[in-house]
């Protein structure tokens, strides 16, 4: 039987900056990669107790994630970093 857990997300500030710089130029790139958008959903990947996942669990989880889901959660994420990252004036 499936995993039937929800992926969960976090994205903070503090996360922001412990991302390391080719995955931020991967993911700015216009022809992302399957593996980039993977990449970029695990790293801010979280449990049911908002503790960010380890990178095997996090993919793991990525996984899981439908077809459907894959963009729109890409574009929320993104735009969660976006606003985390740039002060509100």
């Amino acid at each position: 039987m499936a995993d039937e857990t929800p992926v969960r997300f976090h994205v903070t500030p503090e996360r922001i900056e412990e991302m390391e710089f080719g995955l931020l130029m991967d993911v700015s790139s216009e022809s992302m990669s399957n593996k980039t958008a993977g990449e970029f959903l695990a790293f801010f990947a979280v449990d049911e107790n908002g503790h960010y996942l380890d990178t095997a669990a996090a993919m793991a989880s990525v996984r899981r994630l439908k077809v459907s889901q894959l963009m729109t959660t890409v574009e929320q994420l993104a735009a969660q970093m976006q606003e985390a990252s740039v002060p509100n004036e």
